[in-house]
């Protein structure tokens, strides 16, 4: 692109002002040229003779900043080759140094090794010393690691034969649980709804008359069940049923009762939740209904809850009552 005069000498000005000297001297110098070619933006300037004043000032301002910037690279180089000089000057002095002691140091090595080597004949033989007590020390270590190996295989088949023999007790010897009746028994039918019978085998049950769910009124008579559990595992789960005559109720007067209820409501809260089990228990004579194996935890938190609720009519069934037996299965 071709500037005429005055661009060529704003923009060389420019330049000198940013400290740009060699850049501003050759847009002033081409300013020159342009002024001998007379190329102006303005041919008949009255300001050329200023102008030219200017660009005159412009040159001579940028050859005295010029020469002040040489003079002061040449300074800066005098100084980094004096600068280069003394650290020439302490590298060979620390090189002299460092091969005068290395000289020394090998000499006093050479000593050192020789008396290691002298050394090193006594250490072996100390350390063949402690190497035999050291293989002592681990094959007595090793006697005692398998006496005390021995010891406790020994306590482990005495706390597994503790423990078996245990087991085998509680499997020969079943938990039996006597009911606790709500209302407890007054002695008659009409003091608390209960009658007292004894067993043909000798057990004593109680007997209520039942009570149809979903009638109006609450639960009468009812037992629970709370075993005391010697240890956590799982356990068979048994009802005794008595067997028993009919019965005349009194309290009210009844004398047509169908027998112990098929639909008894057995709930067993044990270690996994709570289970409703419906038991038969008009065909049992003196026996047992199975309501299952269940988990129980060690001690007195689990129960069997019976009422007399039923699914037959109210008052047309007998609810009956007796021990439980638990009998313990495996953990």
């Amino acid at each position: 692109m071709v500037l005429d005069f005055e661009s060529q000498l704003e923009l060389g000005e420019m330049l000198l002002r940013v400290g740009r000297i060699a850049d501003a001297e050759t847009e002033l110098r081409k300013a020159q040229e342009l002024n001998k070619a007379g190329v102006f933006r303005t041919p008949d300037d009255p300001d050329r003779g200023e102008q030219l004043e200017r660009l005159q000032t412009a040159l001579a301002q940028a050859d005295k900043l010029y020469d002040k910037k040489h003079k002061s690279n040449r300074l800066y180089w005098l100084l980094a080759l004096g600068v280069m000089s003394l650290l020439l000057a302490a590298v060979f002095a620390a090189w002299v140094f460092a091969r005068n002691r290395y000289i020394e140091l090998e000499s006093t090595m050479q000593v050192t090794v020789e008396a290691i080597e002298t050394r090193q004949f006594v250490f072996d033989d100390n350390n063949r010393a402690i190497s035999a007590e050291r293989t002592m020390f681990v094959e007595r270590l090793r006697e005692d690691n398998v006496r005390l190996t021995e010891s406790a295989s020994v306590a482990q088949l005495g706390r597994l034969a503790a423990t078996q023999a245990s087991e085998a007790m509680m499997r020969s010897e079943p938990l039996i649980v006597i009911p606790q009746l709500n209302p407890s028994y007054q002695g008659d039918m009409c003091g608390s709804a209960w009658h007292e019978i004894k067993a043909e085998a000798g057990e004593i049950a109680w007997i209520t008359l039942n009570r149809q769910i979903g009638s109006e009124g609450v639960i009468t008579n009812e037992a629970t069940w709370r075993p005391t559990i010697p240890q956590t595992g799982r356990y068979k789960v048994e009802a005794f049923v008595a067997n028993h005559p009919r019965v005349n109720w009194e309290c009210p007067t009844l004398t047509q009762i169908g027998g112990d209820t098929n639909t008894a409501r057995y709930q067993i809260a044990h270690a996994l939740g709570e289970t409703l089990v419906i038991g038969d228990q008009f065909p049992m004579k003196d026996q047992y209904i199975d309501l299952g194996v269940y988990s129980f935890d060690e001690g007195d938190t689990g129960y069997i809850y019976l009422p007399d609720e039923t699914i037959e009519p109210s008052s047309t069934r007998y609810v009956s009552f007796s021990h439980l037996r638990l009998t313990w299965v495996g953990r």
